[in-house]
């Protein structure tokens, strides 16, 4: 993964809002961790454990969207 990718990926980490989160199992509707992913998204994913991570990651590529750099990107 180049620089203009993992760039767009943090990027598409940091606009994930709650109700994707808990629609995708990583949190409780009363999760008190929402504060610790909205104010810091890189941080909540390094310290993830790898199904939340993969959760995480599944969210940040929705839709099969190509990253800079790849294969019918813009």
């Amino acid at each position: 993964m180049k620089r203009l990718a993992f760039q767009e990926a943090v990027r598409r980490l940091h606009c994930i809002d709650f109700d994707p989160l808990v629609a995708a199992g990583i949190m409780a509707a009363d999760d008190p961790r929402w504060r610790d992913f909205r104010d810091n998204p890189a941080g909540f994913l390094i310290w993830a454990d790898d199904e939340t991570a993969d959760k995480l990651w599944n969210l940040i590529t929705v839709g099969r969207r190509p990253f800079p750099g790849e294969e019918g990107a813009a």
